[in-house]
């Protein structure tokens, strides 16, 4: 959920510290486990408005469209980062190879596209479900990927053989 909070370059956590009047940290780095640890720092009636500010989010993005598994003590997800240059491969056009992934193994896929890195950078896919769906989609990405350099390296071999 950190990238909901967080926003499009920081504009949705700037509003609610802006409309709370309480500073928010997330945390960088999530030592392992699934959430990320969050200071809140203000009155104590700023940091209730920021929590309720932020429970809403939560609220809406587990229950909104495109939502598909309410994230349960069942629940495992897996970040995988996927080569800058192999992005749009695994997304395909109009998202459809990232739908049918998706369709096919009964996960959440989420490619992290904004954040600090640059736009040429590599990205996280975020693989949201079941540990055994999740398991079964991460090696389908990396079996998308393998295809495209194996087929990559076929090609340009065969260049040296007409």
């Amino acid at each position: 959920m950190v990238g909901f909070i967080i926003g499009r370059g920081g504009e949705q956590i700037s509003q609610i510290q802006a409309e709370s009047g309480c500073k928010i940290q997330i945390a960088s780095e999530s030592s392992g486990i699934p959430e990320r640890p969050c200071v809140l720092t203000g009155t104590p009636e700023s940091i209730e408005q920021a929590k309720c500010l932020l429970g809403q989010i939560v609220d809406r993005c587990r229950n909104g469209p495109g939502f598909h598994n309410d994230i349960d003590s069942n629940s495992t997800i897996q970040e995988i980062l996927i080569p800058a240059s192999k992005v749009g491969l695994v997304i395909g056009r109009g998202g459809k190879t990232i739908k049918q992934l998706q369709e096919r193994t009964g996960v959440k896929m989420v490619m992290i596209q904004d954040g600090p890195l640059p736009t040429g950078a590599d990205k996280p896919l975020r693989i949201t479900g079941d540990a055994f769906k999740v398991q079964q989609a991460r090696e389908m990405v990396l079996e998308i990927i393998r295809e495209k350099d194996q087929a990559d390296f076929r090609g340009v071999r065969g260049d040296f053989n007409s």
